[in-house]
């Protein structure tokens, strides 16, 4: 099991910075497979089914899928948030 605590901050030009701050959990159901769950502070994002349901934005959300390790350098990731499907490649 692993835990992961972070944050980013994102800046463009001409807008205000977006700051994200989360928490992650992973852990080996075998050794090819991890499932994963994240939950973060983001007032910048919008969930999928907030969107699609037309529901009010919240500052909390969060996120958990599995990473199948198809390579020791290849690995794809099925998400509920966006992306859904996520390419890791490692040089």
């Amino acid at each position: 099991i692993n835990h992961t605590i972070g944050a980013t901050l994102t800046t463009y030009p001409g807008y205000n910075p977006l700051p994200r701050a989360y928490y992650a959990l992973d852990a080996d159901a075998r050794r090819n497979l991890k499932l994963i769950f994240e939950v973060f502070y983001d007032p910048y994002w919008a969930s999928a089914l907030e969107v699609s349901v037309n529901q009010e934005i919240t500052d909390f959300d969060f996120d958990f899928g599995f990473i199948y390790a198809y390579s020791e350098n290849l690995q794809i990731g099925i998400h509920f948030q966006r992306p859904w499907i996520a390419f890791y490649y490692k040089f």
